[in-house]
């Protein structure tokens, strides 16, 4: 993979100034979404979308979406990598998407009627869109594309080429980006459960209090503790504990949303951080969660038949129990240990 810069001389002014602004941004969200409404003004287009997707160690590690329209700011809405993607122009689906970074081959191409989720044409015809692939790092997906609004002129081969010459200067830049963003993932996770760590709890949670707060949105935590692990380690040895708790963060993980995320807090308690949900949905995840700890033994390879095992839970909200994560964070831990205390593997809501 060439990551070398394209030649500046014969580059787009607007198109470089579009990627330097992007390479000042601290979170990929924003790169793109720099990057994105630069080609946007430069072809005149009607509107655009950027895709990321990188892979993890259990599904997409970054799966980011960014849309931006002509007369948009260049940092719409968009204060950083967990901001909201701009809504000054309707996004393609995820799924539209993922089909365009399939059919765009290696140097990008016109797709013509590609259907829902990127407009119509005149005739009402599903739109041409000019869609090109930016060469990043393996493991790691982008797909820039153009689009017209409806009724609006389809992009050509002129939209084509702006887009292929901002993909070449977008590629060392979001390269460097990845790089980054796979040191400080080192940095954030826990060897034990291989789920994201305390540290990195307090941060993102105050991250994403002062989004719902900014946004006029929900924001739930659930605080949860195993039940009795102490039974695990006397009786099979502390590495078969080390095992349960990387086991229950893996039967969380795939019961959970891609957004949502999953901290180990310490010793056997966790904690799940869940954007843009009320109360009433984070009751929904602690129960799913609860009936799949309790559902089936753990270790069942390790120690047949294996152990079973329940957690208690509590659950606190942004807006209704608290305005800070971390006062959220303590009535969710507050309201764990009630249940704790009156006889364990259910859940209990903030006070």
């Amino acid at each position: 993979m060439d990551e070398r810069l394209p030649d500046l001389d014969s580059a787009d002014p607007r198109l470089v100034r579009a990627a330097l602004q992007g390479a000042c941004q601290p979170h990929l969200r924003g790169l793109l979404q720099a990057a994105l409404a630069g080609v946007v003004r430069a072809c005149g287009a009607a509107g655009g979308a950027a895709y990321l997707v990188r892979a993890g160690r259990e599904g997409p590690a970054d799966e980011i979406l960014v849309t931006e329209a002509l007369g948009g700011g260049a940092d719409a809405g968009v204060p950083g990598d967990q901001g909201a993607p701009s809504a000054i122009c309707t996004a393609p689906s995820i799924a539209a998407m993922q089909r365009a970074l399939e059919l765009a081959g290696e140097k990008g191409c016109l797709l013509p009627g590609l259907g829902e989720g990127f407009g119509e044409a005149t005739d009402g015809a599903p739109a041409t869109i000019a869609a090109v692939p930016v060469k990043c790092r393996a493991g790691a997906s982008c797909l820039l594309i153009l689009t017209a609004a409806p009724g609006g002129k389809d992009p050509g081969q002129d939209e084509l080429r702006k887009l292929r010459e901002l993909s070449c200067l977008l590629a060392p830049l979001l390269s460097n980006h990845l790089r980054i963003r796979d040191l400080e993932e080192m940095t954030i996770r826990d060897d034990t459960a291989d789920c994201y760590n305390r540290r990195h709890l307090e941060e993102y949670l105050s991250q994403e209090t002062a989004r719902a707060r900014r946004f006029r949105i929900a924001m739930s935590v659930i605080f949860f503790d195993l039940d009795d692990l102490k039974s695990v380690n006397n009786a099979h040895g502390h590495r078969m504990g080390s095992l349960v708790l990387k086991q229950v963060a893996q039967r969380v993980s795939s019961a959970i949303r891609r957004i949502d995320r999953l901290f180990r807090f310490g010793g056997d308690e966790f904690c799940i951080v869940l954007p843009e949900t009320g109360l009433k949905g984070a009751l929904e995840v602690a129960e799913r969660v609860r009936e799949s700890t309790a559902g089936r033994p753990f270790l069942e390879a390790e120690v047949p038949p294996g152990v079973h095992l329940t957690a208690s839970f509590g659950v606190a909200s942004y807006p209704e129990h608290a305005s800070t994560g971390e006062e959220i964070l303590a009535l969710a831990d507050a309201a764990m240990r009630r249940i704790k205390a009156a006889g364990k593997n259910s859940i209990s809501v903030a006070a």
